[in-house]
């Protein structure tokens, strides 16, 4: 949700980044709020990071994953990745490999395709190897802390 002098608007979050530190917002807009759907019971998530420090620094790379219960026990995935090109970066060739299965091949598969999708710059943080090489070991961490939590029968 955005507000500014002419009102307000609403924009897909898939819409909103537009390149390195730009958005859709006009001079004299603001971002007034997000609308999140509420997740079906029983999703699971994760989000990982890899930066410098733990908390206020910001990324080199970073996962997030989200299992969603589909019928009996299939799930949907959604797969994310920051920092590893000019805008936030959906995965759904990752998405479709975890929905079909989640063996360790299915795992390294998805890791691999985000691997392949992500065009990281090199800055102040990281050199752009570093970082793709990182999608891969952070994408299987992030995949398997969802798997860990929807053994332990978490959600959220």
């Amino acid at each position: 949700q955005i507000a500014g002098s002419a009102g307000e608007r609403q924009v897909p979050i898939a819409e909103f980044f537009t390149g390195p530190r730009r958005t859709v917002l006009a001079a004299g807009e603001i971002v007034i709020g997000l609308v999140l759907p509420q997740p079906p019971e029983g999703t699971v998530g994760a989000f990982e990071k890899l930066s410098r420090r733990q908390a206020g620094d910001l990324s080199i790379v970073s996962v997030a994953a989200l299992a969603i219960p589909n019928s009996g026990t299939n799930r949907s995935w959604r797969l994310a990745l920051g920092a590893v090109s000019p805008t936030p970066l959906r995965v759904p060739e990752s998405e479709a490999i975890l929905s079909e299965a989640l063996t360790d091949e299915a795992i390294d598969r998805a890791a691999a395709a985000a691997y392949g999708c992500c065009r990281p710059i090199g800055d102040i943080r990281s050199g752009e190897a570093y970082r793709q090489a990182m999608v891969i070991n952070l994408t299987r961490r992030t995949i398997r802390t969802v798997m860990d939590r929807m053994a332990a029968g978490q959600s959220g």
